[in-house]
């Protein structure tokens, strides 16, 4: 396992969420995660590979699917009403390079950036 120093950011139309945290990069490189300093300590894991992002909590459980230019069915599991809620994402960007995952998407017409930097 790689740790690495990372700064994480979720922005939409309403909100801008931040993390700086340590990210843990498995041997073959195609999957991180870390844990967000939120109360819920969500933790996020992106799959390079396969193009998944999954954010995992107390109450939520979120899978986003990602392919360029096409929609597809990612689901939202409420684990507090025990219900899934698929829903479609359209995914407008999908850059990863040395230092840098850019994840741009949109969600019922509501669009999302998703960034991740690796600061050391």
């Amino acid at each position: 396992m790689i740790t690495t120093k990372i700064k994480a950011i979720l922005k939409n139309n309403n909100i801008e969420h931040k993390t700086e945290t340590t990210a843990y990069l498995n041997t073959d490189g195609d999957t991180l995660y870390y844990v967000e300093s939120d109360s819920e300590k969500t933790v996020v894991e992106v799959d390079f590979i396969n193009k998944i992002l999954r954010r995992d909590n107390k109450k939520l459980f979120l899978e986003y699917r990602f392919d360029l230019d096409k929609e597809t069915e990612s689901i939202i599991v409420d684990k507090e009403l025990d219900q899934t809620l698929t829903i479609l994402i359209k995914t407008n960007k999908f850059e990863i390079t040395e230092k840098d995952i850019i994840i741009e998407y949109e969600i019922e017409g509501d669009n999302f950036i998703y960034s991740l930097r690796k600061e050391d």
